[in-house]
């Protein structure tokens, strides 16, 4: 079982009874509807299956991705792997993507290189039929529109940061300055390099000397930095954006999907509401590990 389902509003299913009852009941009606999508090309050759994908929804933007292999001949379904997923709403960036598939199974990880940001971000291919529909001759794309988001068990509803209108526009200089270096220094250019090296140093001896008498949670208005063994698992702070609450119609549990902001980087995040402590608002911030995954648009 996927750890991130209860993310989605499945909490309640912790049986493997209860699981191969829902994966069941979700392959009869993708077969009955006809929402199973499967490639054009077989999985072995002389195969007569095809990796294929059934998504279901338990409310508008959230459910579970059944993936497997479909006979559409005998017209069955033959279950690999399980995971939840969430439709994001922001349309993120036109980023160079590499696209590379699991050592396992037909499931694929991409990396998006995030312009100006000195952030190669890796996630998981929620839309792994379409790539394969693309006919891919090469692992590397450049400007792809790429939709982030997220997945998390556990959370925590942070205060914002107290700032005025003059630091958070010299804050946001200071961003925009910064990500210009970064662009230079991909180009190759020593000066901005250097630069880069200095702001890191001085930046870490300011924050040294802060912790003696403020909270790090103060210092640190936003993070997203890499957590854990997995490649597509990630430690953040964000502020919150936007905050709504949506109904598992399958198990009744509530979950809410909040758009978040992390060092620039803006996505959709979906949590149990079991799961958070505090009431997630706009203008407050959250914290939490998260399972990272994306849809590109081929």
């Amino acid at each position: 079982m996927h750890l991130y389902l209860k993310a989605v509003g499945l909490g309640s299913i912790n049986t493997r009874k209860d699981y191969d009852k829902l994966i069941k009941y979700i392959i009869k009606e993708g077969i009955e509807k006809g929402t199973v999508q499967y490639s054009d090309i077989h999985y072995l050759p002389g195969d007569s299956v095809y990796p294929a994908q059934i998504k279901h929804y338990f409310n508008k933007v959230s459910g579970i991705s059944v993936n497997g292999f479909y006979n559409p001949s005998r017209k069955s379904f033959k279950p690999d792997y399980v995971f939840p997923f969430l439709d994001g709403s922001v349309e993120s960036y036109e980023s160079e993507v590499s696209i590379g598939r699991k050592t396992e199974r037909v499931a694929f990880n991409a990396l998006c290189d995030e312009p100006g940001r000195g952030i190669a971000l890796i996630f998981h291919l929620s839309n792994p039929v379409d790539y394969l529909l693309s006919k891919p001759i090469v692992a590397d794309y450049t400007d792809k529109t790429v939709k982030i988001a997220a997945m998390c068990n556990e959370g925590t509803v942070l205060l914002p940061v107290n700032k005025s209108e003059h630091q958070i526009d010299k804050s946001k200089a200071a961003t925009a300055a910064r990500n210009n270096l970064i662009n230079l220094a991909k180009k190759g250019d020593t000066s901005a390099i250097d630069n880069l090296t200095i702001e890191d140093l001085d930046t870490y001896t300011n924050i040294y000397k802060r912790m003696h008498s403020e909270d790090i949670f103060t210092i640190v208005d936003s993070s997203f930095m890499p957590s854990g063994f997995e490649c597509d698992c990630y430690s953040i702070i964000g502020n919150i954006v936007e905050s709504s609450m949506y109904n598992n119609d399958y198990t009744g549990e509530d979950i809410y999907v909040m758009t978040l902001e992390c060092n620039d980087i803006v996505f959709d995040l979906c949590i149990n509401a079991k799961d958070v402590i505090g009431e997630p608002t706009e203008g407050r911030r959250f914290k939490g590990r998260i399972w990272l995954q994306g849809q590109v648009e081929f």
